[in-house]
């Protein structure tokens, strides 16, 4: 026995010295590794388990072996200790390829990490005390056995602490806790005051739209790529790369913009295609504040000043709660007027949706008698503000006419299907806030539309039928739109109906393939 406690007393320092030197060796720089690293590293949310739980029991069966009758029992503690052993070196093992793999990095992590090396060795040297005590029978070896254990079961609630704290955020334990409690605990932070024109650009409009998409990976907890946007002056400094994250004035030297107007396919962009992309609004606006100058002072009445282009104008009210402006009511008359002369000139039908017109209209233009013009469109400007719902199935749409769609605010539903329109035509859609369903069956859309359809947040309903977006491209559309139904055709029997929305018959109305 005191040979066997010898082996593993030399065995288990030579494990003890691998884990410890591990981060030293392989430091962690924030560069994603090789997939087949993360595919392992995976299995580290499962591993972690096992060690917990077998070490929790340990202090059990020491109490239970304590008694005359537990005297079988007191070398389970042994076996339990050795098996937590084996898998708390293997989940240390796993978790380290699984940061490595993902390119993570930080302050948060190394706690993390720390913690679960430190809970590991310790074990260890608890497990040859232990031993020694077993062989000995000396009560004085007992005591520093009782130590380590006790400084192991601590280390272990400190590292796994971190580990939460890396996966639900910091605040998790406390986020939910009456503002008192919070208060009491020191942890409570009081709310932004509210967005107004005095407000700085960057604390008010940018730094929430980072928080929201970039901090999870590029803050003080995790620094992938070395780089960090949680404090404005390592924003500027940029990451490992060297290259600058902002520069004043510079959107193109700004690798912060560059990345994420990358498209969808690109490795490099940012957020990755996984998490929740910006919508160009949010882009627009993080162009606005860089070409501006990118100060972390500049308020929005002073850079609305400098520039304020009508998008970025819109962007602005809407976060400030300006309340859009109301249409006036249709009257009968002005809708009859409207309807009666564009089915007279070019055989187009407008409809009301019920007999109360601000329910909104819809054209239909499956009896148009001409192809569909700019000019054909702008004859709707009187009723523009209550048009809900268009359909251009089959229509020849000449130049210019889809950026006159963009004059329909209130667009909700949009029948493209077998139409002319191009992917460049699509970039004049973006800005309808209000779209829901859009159908492009049967048109020469390709994966260059991609990157603009992804921008189409408000999309609820995407119809691709029969268009040459390829598979890859409508993976990369749901990781974008996540809220929204994408349908393309399906394998199916020659039997199987048609699914609802895949093409509407010739003449029929858009108010049937929504």
């Amino acid at each position: 026995m005191k040979t066997l406690t010898i082996v593993l007393g030399i065995l288990g320092a030579l494990v003890a010295a691998a884990l410890v030197a591990m981060p030293f060796v392989f430091p962690l720089e924030g560069e994603p590794g090789p997939d087949w690293v993360v595919a392992a590293g995976r299995f580290h949310i499962l591993a972690l388990h096992f060690p917990i739980g077998l070490l929790l029991i340990v202090p059990v069966f020491e109490m239970l072996g304590l008694p005359k009758f537990g005297k079988a029992l007191r070398p389970v503690p042994s076996v339990l200790m050795g098996l937590a052993i084996c898998f708390a070196v293997a989940t240390c093992v796993l978790g380290y390829m699984l940061a490595w793999g993902d390119g993570d990095a930080g302050e948060l992590l190394d706690d993390h990490l720390w913690g679960g090396i430190i809970t590991t060795v310790v074990m260890i040297a608890a497990l040859v005390i232990r031993l020694a005590y077993t062989t000995t029978k000396r009560a004085g070896v007992y005591v520093p056995y009782l130590a380590t254990l006790g400084l192991s079961l601590a280390s272990l609630t400190w590292g796994s602490h971190h580990g939460a704290s890396l996966v639900h955020g910091e605040d998790y334990l406390y986020a939910k806790l009456p503002v008192s409690f919070q208060q009491t605990l020191g942890v409570y932070e009081a709310p932004p005051p509210p967005l107004s024109e005095a407000s700085p650009v960057f604390a008010g409009i940018i730094e929430p739209i980072f928080n929201q998409h970039c901090y999870s990976c590029h803050s003080e907890a995790k620094e992938k790529g070395r780089f960090r946007m949680d404090e404005f002056e390592l924003l500027l400094a940029g990451g490992k790369s060297g290259i600058p994250g902002v520069v004043h004035g510079d959107l193109s030297g700004s690798e912060v913009f560059t990345r994420i107007s990358l498209p969808l396919n690109d490795d490099k962009v940012m957020p990755p295609i996984e998490k929740d992309r910006l919508s160009a609004q949010e882009a627009a606006l993080i162009g606005w504040w860089i070409e501006g100058g990118a100060s972390e002072t500049v308020t929005i009445q002073q850079l609305a000043e400098q520039s304020f282009p009508e998008a970025i104008e819109a962007a602005v009210m809407e976060l400030l709660g300006v309340e859009e402006e109301v249409p006036e009511p249709l009257s009968p008359e002005a809708f009859a007027a409207v309807a009666g002369q564009i089915k007279s000139h070019y055989g187009i039908d407008l409809f009301a949706y019920s007999q109360n017109l601000e329910d909104g209209l819809f054209l239909e233009t499956q009896n148009a008698s001409a192809p569909l013009s700019a000019e054909v469109l702008a004859e709707l400007e009187p009723v523009a503000t209550h048009l809900v719902s268009i359909n251009l199935w089959r229509r020849q749409l000449e130049p210019g006419a889809v950026q006159q769609i963009v004059s329909f605010p209130a667009l909700s539903t949009l029948q493209l299907g077998q139409t002319n329109i191009t992917p460049e035509d699509l970039q004049h859609l973006v800005g309808l806030n209000k779209l829901r369903s859009l159908n492009l069956h049967g048109t020469a859309i390709d994966d260059s539309a991609v990157e603009t359809l992804s921008q189409m947040k408000s999309l609820r309903r995407l119809f691709l039928f029969d268009t040459g977006i390829s598979a890859e491209g409508i993976e990369l559309l749901r990781g974008a739109l996540k809220d929204c139904e994408i349908l393309v055709p399906q394998p199916a029997g020659p039997e199987t109906p048609v699914a609802e929305g895949e093409a509407p018959a010739e003449g029929e109305s858009a108010e049937y393939v929504e």
